[in-house]
C-alpha cells in the first residue's frame, strides 16, 4: 500500500471511525470514552491490513457498540504506528540522502 493510499484509507478510517462512534455514543446517551487497545502490529503492512479490515466492518455495520469502541481504539493505535513509521522512514532517508550528498 502506497502513502498515498495509506493516507486515503487512514483518512476513512478515522472518518467513519468517527462517525459512528458519535452515532453509538448518541444511541447509548452519551459519549464513550475510547481506549486504545492491543499489541503493536509486526509491521506497517500488518497495521495496513488490519486498518482495511476495521474499515470493511464499520462500512458493513457488522460492528455493535461495544466492538464499535474496541475498533474505535484500535484503529487510534494501528495509525499512530503507521504515522511514526512514516515518519522515521523519512528521517531514515533524508540522513541517507544526506551522507550521500556529503560523502
Amino acid at each position: 500500500m502506497s502513502d498515498d493510499a495509506t493516507t486515503a484509507s487512514a483518512g476513512e478510517v478515522a472518518g467513519k471511525a468517527a462517525e459512528q462512534a458519535a452515532d453509538s455514543a448518541h444511541d447509548a446517551g452519551g459519549p464513550t470514552a475510547v481506549p486504545q487497545f492491543g499489541d503493536a502490529p509486526p509491521s506497517y503492512a500488518a497495521a495496513c491490513d488490519e486498518l482495511d479490515e476495521i474499515l470493511a466492518e464499520l462500512e458493513d455495520g457488522r460492528a455493535d457498540v461495544d466492538a464499535l469502541t474496541r475498533q474505535v481504539g484500535r484503529a487510534r493505535s494501528l495509525l499512530a504506528f503507521c504515522e511514526e513509521r512514516l515518519q522515521g522512514t523519512r528521517l531514515h532517508v533524508r540522513d541517507v540522502l544526506d551522507e550521500l550528498d556529503g560523502g
